[in-house]
């Protein structure tokens, strides 16, 4: 995409600008769209940006925030000043259109309406960037066997998701602790800006390694600009495998 278009921000840039656009405390929403809307007019909603992001989130649905917001935004727009009749010079007045031109225009109209009403639907199922619509479920993680007690062990949790019209594979690091008698599995996102946490052993802390977050063993802060304790899944064991709600 970027070979093809010079100027296409790109699809970090443009999670990172859904991120401010979606706040309603933001003062420059309109020098914010101005930059990044035609950069999301270029995306073919592929999702391959989502397939492959570290962070575990989707470019696309927020490229897809932004094309809606900029919709709205354009509809809110004050329509142009009605003429007053007496203010048009006669020979306007008195002009007539012919029928073929009426109706090449009423057809360009009818295509304009058609093409917004279809982007519209798209973006109403894609627009947002969150599951809060999906139906929750227990999804396993691993065999209590495979998980060594007195340690905390980072298994890969993978499921699929369905949003709108898309079906999204994901996979996210989960941290389960054994260290007590309870299993707790942590999530591997840091509450500051979504980094990806890891268990330092030696230290016996979790640490956030790109704003120097960290936490304790029961995921508490202890340093750093995390806000709030590592965030839990809620857990239960079936038979031999240990499950976590999505």
């Amino acid at each position: 995409m970027a070979d093809h278009h010079a100027d296409f921000a790109g699809p970090a840039a443009l999670a990172r600008a859904y991120s401010l656009i979606a706040d309603s405390r933001d003062g420059s929403l309109a020098e914010r769209l101005a930059a990044v809307l035609p950069s999301t007019q270029q995306c073919r909603t592929e999702m391959n940006c989502t397939a492959v992001c570290p962070k575990g989130i989707s470019p696309t649905r927020a490229i897809k925030f932004i094309q809606r917001v900029g919709i709205h935004k354009r509809e809110e727009q004050p329509a142009e000043p009605e003429i007053a009749a007496e203010t048009v010079p006669a020979a306007t007045a008195s002009t007539t259109i012919s029928r073929q031109t009426f109706l090449r225009h009423a057809g360009v109209a009818l295509l304009g309406t058609a093409a917004a009403v279809t982007l519209g639907g798209v973006a109403a199922v894609t627009a947002i960037p969150s599951r809060s619509g999906t139906e929750r479920r227990w999804v396993p993680v691993a065999k209590l066997a495979d998980l060594p007690p007195k340690q905390i062990t980072t298994v890969m949790l993978k499921y699929d998701v369905a949003s709108g019209i898309y079906t999204e594979n994901v996979t996210t690091p989960v941290l389960v602790s054994r260290l007590g008698d309870e299993i707790v599995c942590y999530k591997s996102a840091c509450p500051h800006l979504g980094c990806t946490v890891h268990w330092d052993s030696p230290a016996d802390q979790f640490r956030c390694a790109c704003h120097g977050g960290a936490f304790d063993r029961n995921g508490n802060v202890t340093a750093g600009p995390p806000p709030r304790p590592l965030d839990r899944f809620e857990t239960k064991v079936d038979g031999n495998h240990l499950m976590v709600l999505v």
